[in-house]
């Protein structure tokens, strides 16, 4: 699959897990197509080195993941 600068490799969504009291991050690989789903606090535990991309990938979205901008309505 050859991926374009239109669309992100990456497609995240979450929810607020009351239970837990943190997000829960879904996030779906397109390139692989493969679906990995994380708490908002193991997302630095991520130390897989095929992963490392969606690592730096969350990293750089964490404020927008922890405000909320990704939760599924």
């Amino acid at each position: 699959m050859i991926m374009t600068k239109k669309k992100e490799r990456y497609k995240i969504e979450t929810f607020f897990e009351e239970g837990m009291q943190q997000r829960s991050i879904r996030v779906l690989d397109r390139l692989v197509g493969k679906t990995f789903v994380y708490y908002q606090d193991e997302v630095e535990l991520i130390n897989n080195e095929a992963l490392i991309p969606l690592k730096h990938h969350l990293e750089k979205r964490m404020h927008f993941i922890c405000s909320g901008a990704f939760d599924l309505e």
